[in-house]
């Protein structure tokens, strides 16, 4: 099995590597890892003869934030090195800076925005900040999901704007495992996504379109012009729903990760948009 030995000279955002494979432990570049990357290379000959080489990588902080994403471009030659056959691997690592993941973190919960594809009453605006019903006088078809899953301990929070008298019920909010782009036409409901969803509605919980709990917390019915409803996964599993920055309580437990935030403009809701940080 061959040995990898990793070299990183970092720059603000862009770190060039040289990696050498090879039994002889002189040929090997000397290490020097300032942040905690982990490349995983596997390297053979194909039936034609020539060098195959896969890989991995990955920030070692994504405990509770999540995965960063960085980009890695290789090129790979073979050569001698007294005697014996070494395996030269060389690239540049993007995405990185000194302060690694503070500034990336921080740009990334900037952009927690309404996805374009969205339900068949409903309007995306202010570049994906805001969901608009487009047909007041229709309660349902206004399903809209994040463009991006949220993060660990990341909430997602939404303002109602407008609201009409209409109907009896008013908004709500949930996450899903499903992306928005899993479906042919978004449905109907966030309860009509029967897998894998988990939605406030009133003032129930719904798993999977079924009712869990009853009577938790206050009713979304209530909600005004400028309130809030908002939902968090938190980093132990928990799924939590707020009312005006309020914790309603626990309401699930053992919640996947990743999962999209999806908000339904039902019955009422006329406008809401994401509160940002």
């Amino acid at each position: 099995m061959t040995t990898t030995k990793l070299a990183f000279l970092t720059t603000c955002l862009t770190s060039s590597l040289l990696l050498t494979c090879g039994a002889d432990e002189e040929c090997h570049a000397d290490k020097y890892s300032p942040a905690s990357v982990n490349l995983y290379i596997g390297s053979h000959r194909n039936s034609t003869g020539d060098w195959v080489t896969s890989f991995n990588i990955s920030k070692g902080d994504t405990d509770a934030e999540g995965s960063s994403n960085v980009t890695l471009n290789l090129s790979q030659d073979v050569a001698e090195c007294r005697g014996k056959r070494i395996l030269h691997i060389r690239g540049v690592l993007s995405g990185l800076s000194s302060s690694f993941s503070q500034g990336y973190r921080n740009s990334k919960k900037k952009d927690l925005l309404f996805h374009d594809k969205c339900g068949s009453n409903v309007a995306i605006l202010n570049n994906g900040l805001q969901a608009r019903k487009i047909n007041i006088e229709q309660s349902e078809h206004a399903v809209v999901f994040t463009r991006r899953p949220l993060e660990i301990n990341e909430t997602l929070e939404v303002k109602l704007d407008v609201k009409h008298n209409k109907f009896t019920h008013c908004l709500a909010i949930g996450v899903t495992t499903a992306s928005p782009m899993d479906f042919p036409q978004i449905l109907q409901h966030i309860n009509s996504i029967k897998n894998k969803s988990w939605a406030w509605y009133i003032s129930n919980t719904y798993q999977n379109g079924e009712m869990k709990l009853k009577n938790y917390g206050k009713s979304l019915d209530d909600m005004n012009v400028g309130d809030r409803a908002a939902v968090k996964r938190s980093n132990t599993g928990g799924l939590h729903f707020y009312f005006n920055g309020v914790d309603q309580g626990p309401a699930f437990s053992n919640i996947p990760h990743p999962v999209y935030g999806v908000v339904e403009l039902y019955g009422n809701a006329a406008m809401a948009t994401i509160v940002e940080d």
